[in-house]
């Protein structure tokens, strides 16, 4: 139950944010704050079972969502002494959060808090490592990153000069070490090697902790209320057991805006991705760099005792993965010509008894080399507070994270061989296991891969069953009118309370979806083509944007090839330019009274706010189903077909629904918004499912040709 004083604050609240905007209560907006007020309610006392916790709010565009979980959340999270999180998948809606609409309660209303974003450790420079190329004493022994990208670059000019920028601009305070407030864009080569993880810092004891970009950041966590952050950084903190970045679950209320992308997040989050051949010349980078350590602990007993069971560990590795990697390259077999990569996947993720086998031992192994390395690590960091006099504190620190680089490493090996043995074998949990090659100048490439199908027990393990409370929302979170799919593949609890709220705009009045008498069935390829071509060549509109639509890259590049000069010179090909860099030159187009054509893949058909002007017309050209022949959707579709289940049914066609009522989304962003949807996939049309399709989408006007 609610206190009369939290009804009051809400309500207060919600009367002042109003009148500061001359606005109505909206029916949608306050059936939200309702709701989302009696899940924590439930959760003040403790007392309640867990569905009665959780819910799934399915709120359409223009509802107000996000002021409508922030005022009550606001409020009954401070009563209940909790830390309130709020994880984002897109940047735009993170910057949305700090920028525009917590700064303005605060603002409008009388409600007291404060609020932070929280990044990633990959966001922020480590000072130490900074301050190691800087002086120009990097040592290449202690770079034991995996994949080029991880290891240290030799210093060419233009690393060098961005080096020392970063450390004038560190120490005249002029940068924060925060990546994405450095004037430019950084390239990958250059940042990653900056860059720690938790097993790599020696946290508090490092020499550079006062000028640390990352504890900082973290301080500020300290007393605030509001915590903003991202799925991915929400899931890292899981999976590292929770309270090791962000505040324990226990203490935690979660709000998952843009839910209907957590489970795609947590099926990749919680996936294992190993590159054989990469990960050899590791190891063999490991076993060059192991005297150079020898030398540092020489005097030290336990660290050289331990150094000498390493080793022989370490070549057994080396051993297991070689007979790994032949077995794997000869079941993948040779590469085609005129293709870039050979894919084998397991049927049912059933995986060959010999790789099973292979992948086991190398686990072990790498599991009692990561026992081990824990141990040498436990020794550095006594030597680091000074309690291990035959170890130099300069030494022990260099080498700490070295180790801790080793120890991030191994875990994917140790991940692997789970995933391909009997423990990843659960008919409950089930894998999409598949080996992918790729013909690089070093040789045949594999790559081994497992995937959760359905990551809804860790979800249950790791989250459901620990948080103080949870809300999930999203402009479209049902496929089809039912959540189902979002049960199926999250784990929330059954009886949770999942609640559908339209959007209030007149779709009919605002918009039409029109599907041409030109448009083609897409298994047509080269007439489909040459339809797409023609039909996008007539989409511009001067002093307005048209954004369109692709669900594969080739077919995005040869419609571009296609289309004429005059046309491609108003396009903004997602091929060539950053996702926020079009958005940029887009609006400055429309903005000069041009015409602006985006083509753009799947992450242009969510989270893109291009409201009025900015795009008037959306142009989807295939119904967007997911790729059959991908490992992940294929062993899909034979775990619910050996269930008794349709694949097609119950998983393409709604996972197509609401793909396709975010693309369609695009369009009519605030009420004001007018335009026009064009499909040019006559499936839409000519299938008995396109009216199931169309059935679940806003009541736009139909026009057909």
């Amino acid at each position: 139950m609610l206190a009369d004083s939290e009804k009051q604050q809400i309500q207060q609240g919600y009367r002042d944010w109003l009148a500061s905007k001359q606005l109505s209560p909206r029916h949608g907006q306050r059936h939200m704050i309702a709701e989302v007020a009696r899940v924590l309610a439930n959760a003040r006392f403790g007392n309640a079972d867990r569905d009665q916790l959780i819910a799934a709010i399915e709120a359409g565009t223009g509802t107000g969502k996000t002021l409508a979980y922030l005022l009550p959340a606001l409020v009954l999270t401070r009563a209940m002494e909790r830390k309130l999180v709020i994880a984002t998948a897109t940047v735009a809606l993170q910057e949305q959060l700090i920028n525009k609409d917590l700064p303005d309660l605060l603002a409008n209303t009388e409600l007291d808090f404060d609020y932070v974003l929280v990044k990633g450790r990959g966001r922020y420079v480590c000072h130490a490592k900074l301050v190691s190329f800087a002086e120009d004493f990097a040592d290449p022994s202690l770079s034991l990153g995996l994949y080029p990208d991880e290891q240290m670059p030799l210093l060419s000019g233009d690393a060098r000069r961005l080096y020392d920028e970063m450390m004038q601009a560190l120490e005249t305070r002029s940068w924060d070490g925060d990546r994405d407030n450095w004037d430019s864009v950084i390239e990958n080569r250059l940042w990653a090697p900056l860059t720690s993880d938790h097993m790599q810092c020696t946290g508090r004891k490092c020499a550079y902790v006062k000028q640390c970009a990352y504890f900082s950041a973290r301080d500020r966590l300290e007393g605030v209320d509001v915590i903003v952050a991202n799925h991915d950084l929400v899931l890292s903190d899981l999976g590292l057991g929770g309270g090791v970045i962000l505040p324990p679950p226990e203490e935690t209320v979660y709000i998952f805006d843009e839910a209907h992308q957590l489970a795609d997040k947590a099926q990749q989050h919680f996936g294992h991705r190993l590159r054989l051949n990469a990960t050899l010349r590791w190891l063999e980078q490991i076993e060059k760099g192991l005297p150079a350590l020898a030398r540092a602990v020489a005097e030290d007993d336990l660290c050289t005792g331990t150094l000498q069971r390493l080793a022989p560990l370490l070549a057994q590795l080396q051993e297991h993965m070689r007979d790994a990697q032949e077995l794997s390259r000869d079941l993948v077999g040779a590469i085609r010509p005129g293709e870039r990569e050979a894919l084998l996947r397991f049927s049912l993720g059933d995986t060959p008894s010999a790789l099973a086998e292979q992948s086991q031992a190398m686990g072990f192994c790498a599991g009692r080399m990561e026992q081990l390395i824990l141990t040498l690590s436990g020794r550095l960091d006594d030597a680091m507070n000074g309690e291990v006099d035959a170890i130099s504190r300069d030494d022990a620190e260099q080498w700490y994270g070295a180790l801790g680089q080793v120890k991030g490493r191994l875990r994917p090996v140790r991940g692997i061989a789970e995933a391909y043995g009997p423990t990843g074998s659960d008919p409950e949990l089930p894998y999409a296991r598949w080996l992918s090659g790729r013909e690089f100048n070093s040789g045949l490439e594999v790559e081994m891969a497992a995937l959760p199908l359905l990551p809804r027990r860790l979800l249950q393990e790791l989250l459901w069953q620990r948080c103080a409370a949870a809300i999930l929302t999203s402009a479209s979170m049902t496929a089809l009118g039912s959540f189902d799919r979002l049960l199926q593949q999250t784990g929330i609890p059954a009886a949770s309370r999942c609640l559908q709220l339209p959007s209030p705009f007149k779709h009919r009045e605002a918009a039409e979806l029109r599907v041409p008498g030109q448009a083609l069935d897409p298994a047509d390829k080269e007439r489909y083509t040459a339809m797409l071509t023609e039909q996008i060549a007539c989409s511009a509109t001067p002093g307005e944007g048209t954004l369109v639509l692709f669900t594969a890259r080739r077919q995005m590049q040869a419609v571009y090839a296609g289309i004429d000069d005059a046309m491609r010179s108003l396009v903004l090909n997602q091929d060539e330019l950053g996702k926020q860099e079009i958005l940029r030159r887009h609006r400055a187009a429309v903005d000069a009274g041009k015409a602006s054509v985006i083509f753009g893949l799947a992450s242009f058909a969510e989270g893109i706010d291009l409201p009025g002007k900015y795009c008037t017309h959306v142009v989807i050209t295939r119904l967007p189903f997911a790729v059959p022949d991908d490992p992940v959707e294929a062993t899909l579709a034979e775990w619910v077909r050996s269930r008794g289940g349709q694949p097609f049914r119950d998983i393409a066609l709604p996972d197509a629904a609401r793909r396709l009522m975010q693309a369609t989304g695009r369009l009519l962003r605030t009420e004001q918004d007018r335009g026009r949807i064009t499909v040019l996939d006559r499936r839409l049309m000519s299938k008995h499912y396109g009216r199931a399709l169309l059935q679940s989408l806003p009541d736009y006007r139909l026009v057909t040709e």
